[in-house]
């Protein structure tokens, strides 16, 4: 059993071995489950039986006391179980989405926070022209900026359990990912090594480039060291830019 309460601060423990979020305080409804059949078009070796179940989706968790708070500001916390597994070849990872557009020029962005083991954050620009690989350990922070659509890769050997915050004001749009069989690259378990393999449905795609974390915090904006869910409550006007994204400054480009 893992107390999460340290990163997230809330009380919350992660069952390791029934791969499930334990909290008698919060509200928080059971899970959405990806499977293996959800998510076949989308991986490389598209035959592999297992594992069954890959990941875990708690939409929603907040104490009823915060719940307002929440929606009043149109802001969701979500909490994600990616278990380490091996997909065929491929490490586990999740569907993958775009953002819908706020205005003509942005789409929303998000912001994710590793609680408990690592992730690595695949990001592609709507027009293909960059892509993004971001890996994020305990206690990071991670901002999705608009225009880039983004899946979650767990390629370590322990289990990966993340929240984030987003705007409820729009629906993740899956198509673009699905129809192309995945994201831009797949990244692979190659005899014990990691390797990115490009996917042959994409064409002129760049070779992904490595940021960290802070690299895509927007510039004007100062994240404090409290996990998001307290940060959040003491002062929602900080993620007002998951709603409004056109009032902060990103700069995700190359140079």
């Amino acid at each position: 059993m893992i107390n999460l309460q340290k990163t997230s601060g809330i009380s919350i423990l992660y069952d390791e071995t029934n791969k499930r979020l334990i909290s008698p305080a919060l509200l928080m409804k059971s899970p959405n489950v990806r499977t293996i059949e959800q998510m076949r078009n989308v991986l490389i070796k598209k035959e592999a039986l297992n594992p069954k179940e890959l990941y875990y989706m708690y939409r929603g968790v907040c104490f009823e006391k915060d719940l307002l708070t929440f929606q009043k500001n149109k802001i969701s916390y979500d909490i994600t179980v990616i278990p380490s597994a091996i997909v065929g070849n491929e490490f586990v990872k999740t569907l993958g989405h775009y953002h819908q557009h706020y205005n003509i020029q942005l789409s929303y962005p998000e912001v994710y926070e590793v609680l408990s083991g690592e992730a690595v954050y695949l990001m592609q620009r709507e027009d293909l022209k960059d892509i993004i690989v971001c890996r994020a350990k305990e206690g990071d922070k991670v901002v999705i900026p608009p225009n880039y659509g983004h899946i979650t890769i767990n390629a370590s050997r322990k289990d990966l359990v993340m929240a984030n915050l987003v705007s409820t004001a729009f629906k993740s749009n899956y198509e673009p990912i699905v129809q192309r069989e995945g994201a831009a690259y797949y990244l692979i378990n190659e005899q014990g090594v990691e390797k990115f393999v490009k996917n042959i449905r994409y064409h002129g795609t760049p070779r992904p480039r490595e940021i960290d974390p802070d690299y895509l915090k927007p510039k004007n904006l100062d994240l404090t060291r409290d996990p998001i869910y307290v940060e959040f409550i003491k002062n929602p006007k900080i993620y007002e830019f998951l709603s409004k994204p056109d009032i902060i400054y990103y700069e995700t480009q190359r140079t």
